[in-house]
């Protein structure tokens, strides 16, 4: 399909969740992707603050999003970040007045590079995966998933252990081309064959030391783009390369979970007070017990992640559908209340007009 410039809603644009920058839940909304963005703002993967201020004082039309159909949705695979700016200009969604954007002018209509999704994921490969706008981790996942490209032995440990995304340090290209290179590897008795880890250690536990011993190396630096570069092996030291055995054996760490099952760590950030902090005082019922566990859940909002937010706000949206099918079961009681009342004033109504008749007859 060839590229074509088409003018859409704003409204209708769809961000792309697999965006290797910050990748999402396929069911989250605009909102949520909004409040995941200003909790991780400070971690530089939205940047929202910092990109607005780029922008200047309107939205330049010469940078337009990339946008492919998927299942009749116009899907934006590059220029997610303007997008959500745009939202929220226009009042798609809200982010409770974190940055102003009153002098910004944003149209609501916008034209959009509309084009096949190969087409879309060949621009977003030519403008960031290449670029260094995305980390290491993030370009080759991207490549893997989206490219067709083979994993590399940097995803393949990521994916097998953890190692990457759990020490942030190593997330670099120096350390994917110099130090999980086939080469290096084999200096320090690891493989890859296909998509599994292989190791030379006879236990497990001497494995880990050596991975663990390579993030210590990286962290504090003496491995570096300047100092001790293909001297990874001497580093590690003979007292735990010697623990090495005659061959390669697949290697599982006990303690990484199922890949499916891999947790992002989690970042501590901003806080929202919960109905300004102050206690409201319902009527006994279902709509009180709701209330009251929410209370409770955000009591110890500190020991979850930013994200957090997301759950609240579906806990508040039951509550009011709770309160509003209460409320209705109510007015419909009282509605057949008057009901009867109605038809029994009714009743002694014409049972009086009866009477009056006849006494009427009998005066006669």
């Amino acid at each position: 399909m060839s590229q074509e410039i088409k003018d859409i809603d704003i409204k209708y644009l769809v961000l792309w969740t697999e965006n290797p920058r910050d990748p999402v839940d396929v069911n989250l909304s605009d909102q949520d992707i909004a409040d995941r963005a200003i909790s991780n703002d400070g971690r530089s993967r939205w940047s929202l603050k910092k990109l607005f201020e780029k922008m200047g004082p309107r939205f330049d039309q010469s940078e337009i999003p990339t946008v492919a159909y998927v299942d009749n949705k116009p899907v934006v695979y590059d220029g997610n970040r303007r997008v959500l700016i745009g939202k929220i200009i226009n009042g798609f969604v809200s982010i409770n007045g974190q940055l102003d954007f009153s002098e910004f002018d944003f149209p609501r209509i916008i034209p959009c590079n509309v084009c096949d999704i190969r087409t879309a994921l060949d621009h977003v490969d030519r403008k960031h995966a290449d670029s260094g706008s995305w980390k290491t981790l993030e370009r080759e996942v991207f490549k893997h998933k989206h490219m067709g490209e083979k994993k590399s032995p940097f995803l393949i440990i990521e994916e097998k252990t953890g190692l990457i995304s759990d020490n942030p340090e190593m997330n670099q290209g120096f350390v994917r081309d110099e130090i999980f290179d086939p080469k290096t590897l084999h200096e320090i008795g690891f493989s890859t064959n296909g998509n599994k880890l292989q190791s030379k250690y006879k236990r497990e536990g001497d494995a880990e030391a050596v991975l663990n011993k390579i993030v210590h190396l990286v962290k504090t630096k003496e491995i570096t783009t300047r100092k001790n570069r293909g001297e990874t092996s001497r580093l590690i030291g003979t007292e735990l390369l010697g623990k090495q055995g005659a061959s390669f054996k697949e290697y599982n760490p006990k303690s990484r979970p199922p890949e499916n099952q891999r947790k992002t760590p989690i970042s501590k950030g901003m806080k929202h007070p919960l109905f300004g902090e102050k206690l409201l005082v319902l009527k006994a019922g279902t709509v009180n017990n709701l209330y009251s566990d929410c209370l409770k859940l955000y009591k110890d909002k500190d020991k979850y992640s930013d994200d957090f937010s997301m759950i609240i706000r579906m806990s508040l949206r039951l509550i009011t559908e709770t309160a509003a099918q209460d409320s209705r079961k109510r007015w419909m009681s009282m509605l057949k209340k008057i009901g009867r009342r109605q038809k029994n004033n009714f009743l002694k109504m014409k049972k009086q007009r009866l009477i009056f008749n006849q006494l009427e007859v009998d005066s006669l």
